[in-house]
């Protein structure tokens, strides 16, 4: 199986350098795939340089779009701008999956990183990817009483897989993108409801794929965040990491101690991050697989009550709704499996709090 491995960042070519090195060096040791190509695509005037580039095939720049006096859009030009590089760099993964004669693409971004390839290689052999054209993880937004089905899709842009011979079959990106230029809700959906509209424009619905929900990650206090992505979120059945370290320089510390457990300190920079950021002052709590910054104690008991109270709140909506989940199911209405998808999450804490940084 050969891979195109797709990176899109802004500036962090210091992460571009480790996930890059982690992934063709992990294969390089395991011969796991037949071969990983991987390009990374950036909006930013500024280049990485020689050394950060090391295990990139390909480096991209994308231009600068071209102000429309027309487009509503343009009164938030750089969080619009930020949408469609994205959104364009999914058909250029696929035409370089073409030219490299790859089976798929992962499309990623640089602070995430795939911590075992053993692992997504599994899921690239899944029955349901090979048939679908595009795969990828989304999220489940619950309530107790949503009336336009059992949940509001969150789709993510970490881990996006293309498969190139179904894609090909299809004919899929050679779409004119002009349809996602004068979105009308950019400012409440930001780019995930671009992605959205992209993608349920783009794809039919027989080959459109979500193999993950991320309801069984855990954020940087090891609780179950589910889809919360920032600042941080280990996806441990398939060992996928992200870390905002931009913004959260805390995590820095937490990243390291994550790349020495799964024993990626045997390459040479991934090697040198772990010993910088090795400190006794920051209290890191290490689990198979898995670790986390220890909590305060303070912290600790108010977070403990709060949730207390939140699932006591949950339970008596539930119950003030088994009523109308009863009729729904007997009529077919929309919302029939909303039930069941909130006791799956239930374990999972609210965005407010897994999202936090104390």
């Amino acid at each position: 199986m050969k891979l195109l491995y797709s990176i899109n960042l802004w500036e962090e070519f210091d992460d571009l350098l480790l996930g890059s090195e982690i992934i063709k060096m992990q294969n390089k040791n395991s011969n796991t795939f037949n071969e990983i190509k991987i390009i990374a695509q950036s909006g930013s005037e500024i280049k990485p340089n020689k050394e950060q580039l090391k295990h990139v095939d390909e480096y991209y720049k994308v231009p600068m779009l071209k102000r429309d006096p027309k487009n509503r859009a343009q009164e938030t030009f750089e969080k619009y701008f930020i949408s469609m590089r994205i959104l364009s760099s999914y058909q250029r993964a696929y035409n370089k999956g073409v030219l490299y004669n790859c089976d798929f693409a992962i499309v990623n971004n640089a602070d995430s990183w795939v911590l075992d390839i053993n692992k997504i290689h599994k899921v690239l052999k899944d029955k349901k990817i090979n048939e679908s054209a595009v795969s990828l993880r989304i999220g489940k937004v619950l309530g107790t009483n949503i009336a336009l089905g059992d949940f509001v899709p969150y789709y993510d842009d970490h881990f996006l897989i293309i498969n190139i011979k179904v894609c090909k079959k299809l004919n899929l990106f050679n779409r004119d993108l002009s349809l996602h230029r004068d979105p009308i809700f950019l400012n409440y959906g930001g780019f995930h409801y671009m992605l959205q509209l992209y993608l349920e424009e783009l794809v039919p619905k027989k080959y459109f794929n979500a193999y993950t929900d991320m309801s069984e990650s855990y954020n940087h206090y090891g609780e179950r965040s589910g889809m919360v992505i920032v600042p941080f979120q280990f996806q441990k059945d398939l060992s996928l990491m992200h870390a905002n370290c931009h913004s959260f320089k805390k995590l820095h510390f937490l990243r390291a101690k994550m790349l020495e457990i799964y024993r990626l300190d045997q390459f040479e920079n991934t090697s040198k991050y772990i010993k910088k950021y090795n400190s006794k002052k920051i209290k890191i709590v290490m689990e198979r697989e898995k670790c986390f910054f220890k909590k305060n104690f303070f912290n600790k008991i108010m977070i403990d009550i709060d949730v207390f109270l939140k699932k006591i709140i949950l339970k008596i909506n539930i119950l003030k709704e088994m009523k109308n989940f009863k009729n729904k199911k007997f009529y077919n209405y929309p919302g029939t499996n909303t039930l069941k998808y909130l006791q799956k999450d239930k374990a999972n804490l609210p965005y407010h709090i897994a999202a936090r940084i104390d």
